[in-house]
């Protein structure tokens, strides 16, 4: 599975409404959208990423998806509709509400509700076409140098010794 991550990627050509989306775009330029999905809308405050479900998703031979995949889509979305550099999900809640299968169109929209300093509280919503299939919020943090969170913790866990 992993070379198929590394190696399948498509390089087709994009259309011009996916090169006006993509200067409207201050995140997650390096997203791999078979797996994460392909962003459909974006608004400030909104979007929606749309994801086909594939064979590769399915987590056992009874043709269940894997609920990762669902929740990754979620969390694009969710960094979307937030639309700022550095931002990563530092908490969230998630309900599943119904199944989904391979060949399925999974639509997630985003909503930015809410603002606390650097932290952006997000609802999502995914559909396969009329059925919710999940509700999900998410709080982001916008960190100016996001790198500067890991070397704190590093520097903190070293200074305390805490065991992990």
């Amino acid at each position: 599975m992993f070379e198929e991550l590394n190696d399948n990627r498509e390089t087709s050509s994009k259309s011009n409404q996916e090169e006006l989306l993509e200067t409207q775009v201050f995140t997650h330029d390096k997203i791999y959208e078979k797996y994460c999905g392909r962003l459909l809308k974006i608004d400030k405050g909104y979007a929606e990423v749309g994801i086909d479900i594939i064979q590769t998703m399915l987590a056992d031979s009874d043709g269940l998806i894997h609920n990762g995949f669902l929740f990754s889509s979620a969390s694009y979305a969710a960094a979307l509709a937030v639309n700022e550099k550095n931002g990563f999900v530092i908490a969230s809640i998630v309900h599943f509400l119904a199944p989904v299968k391979e060949q399925d169109h999974v639509i997630f929209k985003a909503r930015s509700r809410h603002t606390i300093g650097r932290k952006r509280i997000v609802d999502v919503v995914g559909r396969v076409e009329d059925i919710r299939f999940l509700l999900e919020n998410l709080q982001l943090l916008l960190w100016s140098n996001i790198f500067q969170i890991f070397n704190f913790k590093i520097l903190n866990y070293q200074k305390n010794k805490v065991k992990i």
